[in-house]
């Protein structure tokens, strides 16, 4: 009998099989020998074979993290295409403070089993990042904390990111959380089309808001901060420049338009100027870093 579709095996291949799982466990990472662990579940799964009874390796997976795991010694640290992964940011700051840990020579790494029997503790000797690498990730646990604090000030902590969402609004988070949070903080802008003869008077300090938006993802966030305003004359131009006197505002964005938030909470502080943005960050992305 013939089959009328016939399977030609003859043609060579590579055939990838991915292990279902094997037990829990707890794996925890620390610092330091005695340091605070980070504390996560895993699942682990042993090799297939063994060449003898002296030698083994099994591999711990704990999303996105895996660790490849030997009798040599040699311990391996993978996180695993966290490009197209979405996490809450308090889930990235966990993730990312693990691989942060491992520019440390007294890494650590322990692996329980769900009745609480240790069957692995490791140590490092060398540090697995150079030191350009370790400040890498700990600029970026600055900026996922930042994004962390914007979240709980408006209530959204449980929105999942992907990691490329919250790098591409690194600069612009750093400078909104700089005006609504730290006080001193400085800034100025050219003043365009309000010609020093307009006989409105720049005299003195005035308290002024500066209000925008930032987007973070998917989230957008309206913020407004509270500043003392001088506005300094010359001959061509006027030149603004403001220092930051307390904690701002940050709120949801929602369908009410800038200017309407922007006079509401001007009200609020009794603002004599109000600097509006134009909705898509602009105020962030002209303002010099003092």
């Amino acid at each position: 009998m013939e089959r009328p579709y016939p399977i030609d095996l003859s043609v060579p291949g590579d055939i990838q099989f991915e292990p279902l799982g094997g037990p829990n466990c707890r794996i925890f990472f620390r610092r330091q020998r005695y340091g605070t662990p980070i504390a996560r579940q895993g699942k682990l799964i042993p090799a297939p074979f063994r060449h003898d009874m002296q030698t083994y390796r099994f591999i711990v997976r704990s999303d996105p993290i895996q660790l490849d795991i030997n009798s040599s010694g040699k311990l391996n640290i993978k996180a695993l295409e966290i490009s197209v992964k979405k996490y809450s940011v308090t889930t990235w700051i966990e993730l990312f403070s693990i691989l942060e840990m491992t520019g440390s020579n007294e890494f650590c790494v322990e692996i329980f089993t769900e009745e609480n029997q240790k069957i692995y503790g490791g140590k490092v000797v060398n540090a697995m990042l150079t030191e350009a690498e370790a400040c890498q990730y700990r600029n970026i646990l600055l900026m996922l904390r930042g994004v962390e604090q914007l979240m709980i000030r408006i209530g959204r902590r449980d929105v999942q990111f992907s990691i490329e969402e919250i790098l591409s609004s690194g600069d612009a988070l750093r400078k909104c959380l700089d005006l609504v949070n730290i006080s001193g903080t400085r800034f100025s802008m050219r003043l365009d089309g309000l010609p020093s003869s307009s006989g409105i008077s720049f005299k003195g300090k005035k308290i002024g808001i500066l209000v925008d938006t930032l987007q973070v993802g998917p989230v957008g966030v309206m913020f407004g901060a509270i500043a003392e305003i001088t506005i300094m004359e010359s001959l061509q131009d006027l030149l603004l420049q403001g220092e930051i006197v307390r904690q701002g505002i940050v709120e949801p964005s929602n369908s009410m338009p800038i200017e309407t938030f922007a006079e509401s909470f001007g009200k609020d502080v009794g603002a004599a100027f109000q600097i509006i943005g134009d909705g898509s960050g602009s105020l962030l992305k002209g303002r010099e870093r003092p």
